[in-house]
């Protein structure tokens, strides 16, 4: 990857001209693109707005789904995307339709020797025993629809170390270090709290020595799908479809979303997606309900200590 040119920007900064501010990046986007694009490949129904803008580039070549009344601007089309599909299968019959060969879905994580150094060291150093299960809990997320409560992740880690032993890693962002020290502070069992402690390709090497994941619905879903990580994630607005594992991964998507008349309470463009009613979803994904799942995932590798 040569360059990333965010043409929807989630996090938009705070201002008096929110909506101003979003424009100036989209003509950023244009000014680094225009005249230099020979191929476009859309992997959704992107609407109007993605496809004229690309055309608005000099027209390069397009590739995608059925953009239906705007089918004209596009090159190649496969036909009205099919959204009972998973998302990897999805991309994979695109770029198939582009000229590669036969394409996977699954994912591909490509870890350096030094980041898997620095976290066997590094959990060694904070008390984990490499013979014993190590469990990584990640339970930030940007989206308030795709938080739990706060007192169920530690609930969840001492329910882990009393009925499997072992250790429980901490895991988040910088900006996340608050929620994981609140998680920490609540716990009986000391966890290692790597919080802010890691970069990207460190916290994926952690995420490759645990015995199981659990998260929230952001980053470690696509971590634990490309390492075939034992993992259980738990969803709150969202398409588990899409998003979830193939047949044969090991993780268990957890959702228990409610539909609710009219648009979502969120705003994902201004990033204030933190309403109530989305966060009242994943209240109903019980302690009890994700530590089922977890022993299904690990009733054939790992003894529990107290049964």
């Amino acid at each position: 990857v040569d360059d990333i040119v965010p043409f929807f920007v989630f996090r938009q900064e705070a201002g008096r001209f929110p909506r101003l501010t979003g424009l100036w990046y989209k003509l950023q986007s244009w000014l680094k693109l225009v005249g230099r694009v020979d191929l476009v490949v859309h992997f959704r129904y992107t609407g109007p707005s993605s496809i004229l803008w690309a055309a608005s580039w000099g027209k390069p070549f397009q590739v995608g789904y059925s953009q239906y009344r705007f089918d004209s601007l596009l090159d190649a089309h496969l036909g009205p995307e099919d959204v009972e599909l998973g998302s990897r299968q999805r991309n994979a019959l695109i770029l198939e339709a582009i000229g590669f060969e036969e394409m996977s879905p699954q994912m591909e994580l490509w870890l350096q020797p030094e980041d898997k150094a620095w976290s066997q060291q590094f959990l060694i150093e904070n008390g984990w025993e490499p013979d014993k299960p190590l469990f990584v809990l990640h339970p930030g997320c940007h989206w308030g629809c795709n938080q739990w409560i706060t007192g169920r992740w530690a609930q969840l880690g001492d329910a882990l170390i009393d009925r499997y032993g072992g250790t429980v890693v901490i895991t988040g962002s910088d900006d996340e270090e608050a929620l994981a020290a609140e998680v920490v502070a609540a716990m009986r069992h000391t966890p290692i709290n790597a919080a802010g402690r890691t970069t990207l390709d460190q916290f994926a090497a952690i995420i490759d020595k645990a015995t199981l994941v659990t998260a929230v619905d952001t980053a470690p879903t696509q971590f634990c799908q490309a390492l075939n990580k034992k993992s259980v994630i738990m969803m709150g607005a969202g398409t588990v479809s899409w998003n979830g594992p193939l047949p044969g991964e090991p993780m268990i998507m957890l959702q228990r979303f409610v539909e609710r008349p009219g648009p979502p309470l969120c705003d994902y463009a201004a990033g204030a997606c933190n309403g109530p009613q989305c966060q009242s979803d994943l209240e109903r994904i019980t302690l009890e309900l994700v530590m089922r799942s977890i022993d299904k995932l690990l009733a054939a590798e790992v003894t529990p200590v107290n049964g």
